[in-house]
């Protein structure tokens, strides 16, 4: 399914190849398994997995996805999740406990908590995962849904959590608690149906007329750059006002991530 990751996005970059994108998107539906799974914690599972969440967000950046197509990937991954919660001995329900009515922001809490999934409100100067800062989300995820929950001690799988914010940013951050939860919510991102707003202090006079960005960007080290190569990515902005600090101008904007 690589090749097809790499045709899907050069088509949904070009305003010309409808063809091709209808033809992908037959050819994804072949290879779709209908009901046999095989070992779904093999790195060639999880490798063919990416792919073809790849295959669905160049669908969406192109508008075309298909109810078909995103219906059969989606029944198809939840059911490779179930069978991974299937591996382990039932134990309940994961339920979070470290909610915090009266949160001083200071430290994480928990904003939404239901059976196969939560939402965490991020503080700044936390860290999702990775070690690198003395506070981290994933810590306080693991405490607050204890040892029930398998999700969280997987690297693999992002250790449950479907998306990230920088360390300086505050703002919602949702995990799952189960592997099926995982991939339904995963597809549900990559499908446009996860919508993620941020209220952004810029430096600098954004011009009012500015409604979006589109650049193609790639990873070349730590930092996402722009120099014409990479998928191409898109943002939607909405500049709420400008203001002055001294000598520099600062503007105030909602902004809403499509892709990346």
């Amino acid at each position: 399914t690589e090749e097809l990751v790499v045709l899907a996005w050069s088509a949904a970059a070009s305003s010309f190849a409808q063809d091709c994108l209808l033809w992908i998107q037959d050819e994804m539906l072949k290879r779709i398994p209908s009901n046999t799974l095989h070992d779904v914690r093999s790195e060639e599972w999880i490798k063919y997995y990416q792919d073809i969440l790849a295959v669905i967000w160049a669908y969406k950046f192109a508008d075309t996805l298909s109810r078909r197509l995103l219906g059969s990937i989606w029944d198809f991954v939840k059911l490779a999740g179930r069978a991974i919660d299937s591996t382990f001995l039932p134990v309940g329900a994961a339920s979070t406990t470290a909610r915090n009515s009266c949160p001083d922001f200071c430290h994480p809490f928990i904003v939404l908590d239901m059976p196969d999934r939560c939402v965490i409100a991020k503080p700044p100067g936390w860290e999702i995962h990775n070690d690198h800062t003395e506070c981290q989300l994933l810590s306080f995820v693991r405490a607050a849904a204890g040892s029930s929950c398998q999700i969280v001690q997987d690297a693999g799988h992002s250790h449950g959590f479907l998306h990230r914010l920088d360390v300086p940013s505050s703002g919602l951050i949702i995990a799952a608690k189960t592997y099926e939860a995982y991939y339904d919510l995963q597809t549900q991102l990559r499908a446009g149906r996860v919508l993620r707003d941020y209220l952004v202090l810029c430096h600098g006079q954004v011009p009012e007329s500015l409604s979006h960005v589109s650049a193609p960007v790639y990873w070349r080290t730590a930092t996402p750059t722009s120099t014409g190569q990479g998928k191409p990515s898109r943002t939607l902005l909405n500049v709420i006002t400008h203001a002055r600090h001294l000598a520099s101008a600062l503007s105030l904007v909602v902004v809403r991530i499509e892709t990346g």
